[in-house]
């Protein structure tokens, strides 16, 4: 699997939401969640910096990262980091958004500031665009990078130093801010690494639809927190609402499964879905989670199991780029009549 993260704002559309998912974001207290640029939700700047990290299980030597971004009039005091990948607290690689007037251009540049690339062309305020960028870490003359706007490549080149004491990243960082009065937006945001799995390279114009849990499935072994209906105390709709309402286990091998809304925006084309957990343990020590998935009456566990523990709630999440027991992408569908949940495993 290559498809290492994706964010369409419309499941995370409160900061604490934000801040659950990527610990130790800071969103600008003038930062907003806005109409978005298709369907569904975006996240619109403050004056201040808006900050979040996406930190993956591994390092990796070429990373796409793609996101709708909309900008009038933005920060002008200094070029922004759009884009920065890190190998731990190093940075490697920045890709950079630079005022001109109420426009833009993108600057790429090594960790340690030098310019690899100002961008030809400078880009008119007050549209959408989706931006999709490709870098090859390299500390010595054999890196590469793609800048892709539209779906048409904006600037490329290769032979060139573009990273910095690092060849690889396992953090990338994504930073939006405006000038007062003016407003940049990010809207469905995914990154990818190139190594195997079924998406290596650019996925073009990317859209992200939320569906939300809305009756029980197959199998509820979970123990309900009050009631008899496990759906209603996990369909939290913007963000977990703490120990008001849950459902818990003691026991491993215990599946909840689940079934939810219908896609009412995406019709085809699917390119891989994630499934959402906050989790927390009781008491000190460890417990695993697993995410679950039925179709046609096979229950099948698909991702790697996740160590919780914290007593604090977490959020763990699982991306499957194709239908789990099978090698074929989604349909429609397949995702409707699907059931979704986790087990607890040793």
């Amino acid at each position: 699997m290559t498809l290492r993260f994706m964010e369409g704002f419309e499941a995370n559309q409160t900061s604490a939401a934000l801040v659950l998912k990527y610990p130790g974001a800071t969103i600008d207290a003038g930062a907003s969640f806005v109409t978005g640029r298709l369907h569904g939700i975006a996240l619109s700047s403050g004056d201040g910096l808006t900050t979040f990290t996406k930190v993956m299980p591994a390092a990796h030597d070429e990373l796409v990262v793609g996101m709708a971004l909309y900008v009038d009039n933005p920060y002008s005091v200094a070029n922004i980091e759009l884009i920065a990948f890190y190998n731990g607290a190093t940075k490697v690689h920045t890709l950079e958004l630079q005022a001109s007037g109420d426009d833009y251009q993108f600057v790429g540049k090594t960790g340690a500031g030098a310019t690899i690339f100002t961008s030809a062309a400078t880009y008119t305020a007050g549209a959408y665009r989706y931006i999709e960028y490709k870098v090859d870490f390299e500390t010595g003359a054999t890196g590469s990078y793609d800048l892709v706007v539209n779906e048409v490549s904006a600037d490329s080149g290769s032979g060139v130093v573009t990273g910095t004491t690092n060849t690889t990243c396992d953090t990338v960082e994504i930073n939006i801010r405006r000038d007062p009065g003016g407003d940049v937006r990010l809207d469905d945001i995914y990154g990818l690494d190139t190594a195997g799995g079924q998406r290596a390279d650019f996925l073009g114009d990317f859209v992200i639809e939320a569906i939300t849990v809305d009756a029980e499935g197959n199998q509820n072994d979970w123990t309900p927190s009050a009631g008899a209906d496990n759906s209603d105390l996990v369909d939290d709709p913007l963000v977990n609402d703490g120990d008001t309402t849950y459902v818990s286990t003691e026991d491993n091998s215990d599946i909840d499964l689940y079934t939810y809304t219908d896609l009412a925006f995406i019709a085809a084309n699917i390119l891989g879905i994630e499934v959402q957990i906050d989790a927390r343990i009781v008491t000190s020590g460890a417990r695993n989670l697993q995410v679950v998935h039925r179709h046609t009456d096979t229950v099948e566990t698909n991702s790697a199991s996740v160590s919780v523990d914290d007593t604090a709630y977490k959020f763990y999440s699982a991306i499957f780029e194709q239908e789990p027991g099978g090698a074929a992408d989604w349909t429609l569908g397949d995702i409707n009549g699907a059931e979704f949940g986790f087990e607890s495993v040793a």
